[in-house]
């Protein structure tokens, strides 16, 4: 007798507690296309509201006076524009999407274009997930919503590397890291460019207060 589909709760624990087999299961699936785009727009407008709502509780919390006016002026920007926010979000991701498959495939990886969608949508709802906790965190007790910071690094560093080993089937996680590291900074200063060529805040990308 063949098993059927997993309890989302058993694969939700799998992902957060052995990302590597987690994220193998999830390409397993064989997702359709139309669902991970669909996933993959709701988690992009999902975090700009999220970002939006924690940039306002800080802005709230710490008053203008508490904060550095270049910080200032930076979260009143991403608060003012919560549209161009999950624009920025929807690009950064579209990019990170091309980036993972192409980048992966000429560094000797097997992963196909669907993969790295699903691993992109998998990375967007651990982000989504982190943020909503913080987000809550600052809330109920926000004493421990800095700890939530640190949740971003294992996630950034751990999960995220495991997610592209399971995909394109590397075996050096060191080289992964710096794979994403240097990723993410050429996806900002494309996002910069373009932002100083068109004149909007195009930029964005997975970030938390």
């Amino acid at each position: 007798m063949s098993e059927g589909p997993r309890p989302l709760s058993a694969l939700t624990r799998q992902i957060a507690l052995q990302p590597m087999d987690g994220a193998r299961a999830v390409l397993a699936l064989g997702l359709p296309a139309g669902a991970l785009w669909s996933a993959f727009w709701l988690f992009a407008i999902l975090s700009a509201i999220l970002i939006f709502l924690q940039v306002s509780l800080l802005i709230a919390a710490t008053g203008p006076a508490g904060l550095p006016v270049e910080i200032l002026q930076t979260l009143e920007a991403a608060r003012g524009s919560p549209f161009r926010l999950a624009a920025g979000q929807a690009l950064f991701f579209l990019i990170a999407v091309q980036a993972l498959h192409r980048i992966g495939r000429a560094m000797g990886g097997t992963g196909d274009y669907p993969g790295a969608l699903a691993v992109i949508v998998l990375a967007q709802a651990g982000m989504v997930a982190l943020i909503a906790a913080q987000l809550l965190a600052m809330l109920l007790l926000p004493p421990i919503a800095a700890i939530f910071g640190l949740g971003f690094l294992v996630f950034l560093f751990w999960h995220l590397p495991s997610f592209i080993m399971a995909l394109h089937g590397f075996a050096n996680r060191i080289a992964v890291v710096a794979m994403i590291v240097v990723v993410f900074v050429a996806i900002q200063v494309l996002l910069a460019m373009l932002n100083a060529i068109l004149g909007v805040a195009a930029g964005g990308g997975p970030g938390h207060v």
